[in-house]
């Protein structure tokens, strides 16, 4: 839908894996974060039912959205901040011997299931480059290549 994504993922035995994309301000803490215990003390309403708030997003959407939500226990519910930036076109992706690949320098938002295609493809443009870098004091210069192609 407009503005909103819902995506599920059969992670085997039985269970399935959701994710609700939808913009909420900067800053805006609705449920604990999962990464390094964070609690429910932080949110805007740490009384609020998650699964609940979720469903009132994706009203009009397929029965299939609301049975995965009705089977969620809304202490499960666990908020990731996304942010997109523009791409870096125009910066070098190396430094030195070091260069930055997949996510790390084309950052997509999760829904679209590119970030590991990406990295596959920098590793074989990486393998091209080195694989024609005939000495190692050549290898600096040709990195800085690699986000030109």
């Amino acid at each position: 839908g407009p503005q909103r994504y819902f995506v599920t993922s059969d992670v085997g035995d039985g269970r399935i894996q959701w994710y609700a994309f939808f913009a909420l301000e900067p800053g805006t803490k609705r449920a604990p974060s999962g990464w390094g215990g964070t609690e429910r003390e932080g949110q805007a309403n740490p009384e609020e039912n998650l699964v609940e708030y979720i469903k009132s997003l994706h009203e009009g959407w397929s029965e299939e959205v609301m049975t995965v939500l009705d089977s969620t226990p809304p202490d499960s519910v666990e908020q990731r901040d996304l942010y997109d930036r523009a791409p870096e076109l125009l910066r070098s992706w190396a430094d030195g011997n070091v260069v930055l690949c997949g996510d790390a320098v084309h950052p997509m938002m999760p829904n679209l299931g590119q970030g590991g295609c990406q990295a596959i493809e920098d590793a074989y443009v990486l393998t091209e480059i080195l694989a024609n870098t005939k000495s190692t004091d050549k290898i600096e210069g040709n990195l800085q290549s690699f986000y030109r192609k």
